[in-house]
């Protein structure tokens, strides 16, 4: 435990290092980040947010979508590289940022809280793009039954094209067990820039929705080993502020072997 926190202490100090103090607006794709980890498990992923309904206060992005492979190289640490793409409005799709991540599981509290630590740099690929930090617990409380996610992370953005102050987002997932492979839950997402000195409401990100979340095992475990699982998450959301669009679908589907 004292190993891992050293770690997540030593990754977030060490990118916010050479950073100055400024912050992004939530944007891109939308996932809760469970805490649990296992050892020598591979992960490729795709995760996509599509958008409508913008106000004159809403980050006006039709589509993003991101690819991401991950391994985790213990049952306590897993690394990941990520490539962002955005699709404005009246534009194509286009590379806006090249990021890593890694993500810590402390272990439990008592028998039904998980515990871990996440963090993330993306760089930017186009010159009206900024570099981002994003940082944060992973909490999650229940299990496959029942269970509540949360990941309360701050955002930074430094470099060319940043902005002022520090960000705080959130992601929340209530999830619910159905039976074997099928769950049901409603997921919420939202932003505070500049907590330091919050600007007015309309400025403030907020959204929620169901997800239905189907898990599936598409190849037999071999011996020893685990079966490959194809994971689905399906999700419609309404923007609850004026800087959130109206609506947002989300589609991830992701491979674990």
């Amino acid at each position: 435990m004292r190993l891992c926190l050293a770690a997540a202490v030593i990754l977030t100090s060490a990118a916010a290092s050479f950073m100055s103090s400024h912050s992004t607006a939530l944007a891109g794709t939308f996932e809760v980040k469970p805490p649990e980890l296992t050892k020598g498990e591979w992960e490729l992923l795709t995760n996509h947010a599509f958008q409508g309904g913008f106000s004159s206060s809403a980050d006006r992005v039709r589509h993003s979508f991101e690819l991401l492979a991950g391994y985790a190289i213990t049952d306590h640490f897993k690394v990941a590289t990520k490539l962002g793409f955005d699709r404005p409005l009246g534009e194509s799709a286009h590379l806006s940022t090249a990021g890593i991540e890694a993500q810590l599981y402390f272990g439990k509290l008592g028998p039904a809280i998980a515990i871990g630590w996440f963090t993330a740099l993306d760089m930017r690929a186009r010159s009206d793009e900024t570099n981002t930090l994003i940082f944060g617990p992973l909490i999650k409380f229940g299990d496959d039954a029942f269970s509540l996610t949360v990941n309360p992370f701050l955002e930074r953005t430094f470099g060319p094209n940043r902005e002022q102050g520090l960000t705080f987002t959130y992601a929340v997932a209530l999830r619910v067990g159905i039976r074997e492979g099928l769950g049901i839950g409603i997921e919420a997402y939202g932003a505070l820039p500049e907590i330091a000195d919050l600007p007015e409401s309309h400025l403030h990100e907020h959204r929620i929705g169901p997800v239905i979340y189907i898990d599936r095992d598409v190849t037999p475990a071999p011996a020893g080993g685990r079966p490959t699982k194809l994971s689905l998450e399906i999700g419609a959301f309404v923007g609850l502020s004026d800087a959130a669009p109206d609506w947002t679908g989300k589609f991830k589907a992701a491979l674990t072997w």
